[in-house]
């Protein structure tokens, strides 16, 4: 099978901030630090929805790194949502046709729902890893990225061509959660992936031993 390369995806990798400064020193007082929109002089441009590449954001450290990201893809996610939710109620229903004895089974069963669902939702919201405003001095590896213009650590950053942002950490694109999972969402998606096939299981042994047998009974 032939190896993925960074070719094959929509992606682009930043060059090294050092490379880009040699090739034109004129514009090293431009680039030294991000060119996102944030205004860092504004108090009140931290609770506004901005707009940075193809993502909106909202919430912003005083840094500039946005702590609430939507994606270019959140109708998908928005889907994602909805289905998300009519499970919670066909899983709810289930749960409740599971006898008051085996009470500690339904307990463990809302939790775990409740896993699904959060993890689902944080990882729609949560920044993925957009870098925050940080000037080229303070970074250990700085990289320059020419789409985006900013300046961030070297630390797997990937320039996303769908979100048309930077971002650190960067795993894949999922259009299913309307953006990328990267360093800061990484692990809520994980999370998400096992909850959901805990979940299912679970209510799949629910409808098949309780659910089904109480509708065939008639009760």
């Amino acid at each position: 099978m032939k190896p993925v390369s960074f070719q094959d995806l929509d992606i682009d990798t930043p060059i090294p901030y050092s490379a880009e400064i040699s090739s034109n020193s004129d514009q090293e007082a431009s680039i030294s630090q991000d060119t996102y929109t944030f205004d860092e002089s504004s108090k009140q441009s931290r609770c506004e929805f901005q707009k940075i590449g193809n993502c909106y954001t909202f919430l912003h450290t005083k840094e500039g790194k946005p702590m609430i990201t939507i994606g270019p893809d959140f109708k998908f996610s928005i889907i994602m949502l909805l289905g998300a939710l009519a499970y919670l109620v066909l899983a709810t229903y289930g749960i409740r046709k599971i006898s008051d004895h085996y009470w500690y089974v339904r307990i463990g069963m809302y939790a775990v729902l409740c896993v699904f669902f959060g993890s689902m939702l944080a990882t729609v919201l949560v920044n993925p890893g957009i870098p925050r405003m940080t000037r080229s001095k303070d970074l250990g590896n700085p990289m320059y990225c020419r789409k985006c213009k900013i300046v961030a650590d070297g630390y797997r950053v990937i320039h996303c061509n769908v979100c048309e942002v930077c971002v650190e950490g960067y795993d894949h694109h999922c259009p299913w959660m309307g953006k990328c999972i990267a360093s800061r969402n990484i692990y809520l998606f994980n999370l998400f992936i096992v909850s959901y096939v805990i979940s299912w299981m679970c209510n799949i042994l629910t409808w098949l031993i309780v659910v089904v047998p109480h509708l065939i009974k008639g009760h």
